[in-house]
């Protein structure tokens, strides 16, 4: 049955499609990469929005929370030039002469589409139910089909 696991999101995202740009990034050219996976918090499936292709096959929208290692280029003068706050949780480490190679963990919200393969034609229905998508969709068939969207989480103290 289909359970989304720490597997099917954790693996891509710490492939190729882990680079990502956002200005909260104090590195050159707000360019983040995404080094680790802490957690895994509050996954959605949209099965409302499951689009058929052919065969058994769909994509289900999706989008996931998760506390991410960030890697990311800064000029050691960008660095020093920092702020307590912002510097607040950066790890440094040398990567050239006018450079440092930076870690920060962040907070992150993904959304992209799960690639779902079903041996039924529920996905050929108008409207599948969440209970008809659970039973007939296998986990092992289940991936990260596209990541659109990676966003840093900020979080407001009311």
């Amino acid at each position: 049955t289909l359970t989304p696991t720490h597997e099917i999101f954790l693996n891509p995202l710490l492939g190729g499609d882990s680079k990502f740009v956002n200005d909260t990034i104090s590195g050159e050219d707000n360019e983040g990469m995404i080094v680790s996976v802490e957690g895994l918090d509050n996954i959605e499936l949209r099965f409302e929005d499951v689009i058929y292709y052919s065969d058994g096959i769909g994509v289900v929208p999706f989008e996931v929370d998760l506390d991410c290692g960030i890697d990311f280029p800064i000029s050691k003068f960008d660095y020093w030039a920092m702020s307590d706050e912002e510097a607040e949780g950066v790890s440094i480490s040398e990567l050239n002469q006018h450079s440092h190679e930076a870690n920060k963990d962040y907070n992150l919200i993904v959304a992209g589409n799960l690639s779902i393969e079903s041996s039924t034609n529920v996905l050929e229905r108008e409207d599948p139910s969440f209970e008809d998508l659970t039973e007939t969709v296998e986990l092992d068939s289940v991936r990260i089909d596209e990541i659109c969207q990676i966003e840093i989480a900020i979080w407001y103290e009311v």
